[in-house]
């Protein structure tokens, strides 16, 4: 079930209540990341999320998912538009709490930077 848009908010987006629907696994409130994680053990297509330290503050640099805490956890996918890789991002809040999830795609510079990294790699 799902709410509407709120229409005074810059970035659109959806609220949605109970669970959604990600590449096939279900995705709700209380989760918390190792769970989600156990769902796409076996994903061909997808990885697992892992702790992307956006403020820079040196917490959870490891990748490590065992414990969820605030912040933004992101799994890399396949190439599918214009050949960018498509990503799915979770963020939580302090207290671990599910706050938001995101499904996008590479900017242009990320695609650019790393087909020119698997040039030189394969070299």
């Amino acid at each position: 079930m799902r709410n509407k848009k709120l229409k005074k908010d810059v970035y659109s987006y959806t609220i949605y209540n109970g669970y959604v629907d990600l590449q096939g696994f279900p995705v709700g409130a209380g989760m918390k990341v190792v769970e989600i994680n156990s769902y796409r053990e076996d994903l061909s297509f997808s990885s697992k999320f892992g702790y992307v330290d956006d403020d820079i503050d040196g917490v959870n640099d490891s990748g490590n998912t065992t414990e969820t805490f605030g912040g933004n956890y992101r799994a890399s996918g396949t190439e599918c538009r214009e050949g960018r890789l498509q990503y799915c991002e979770l963020t939580y809040t302090a207290n671990g709490a599910l706050e938001y999830l995101k499904v996008g795609y590479e900017s242009l510079s990320e695609f650019n930077s790393r087909k020119e990294r698997e040039k030189k790699i394969v070299k």
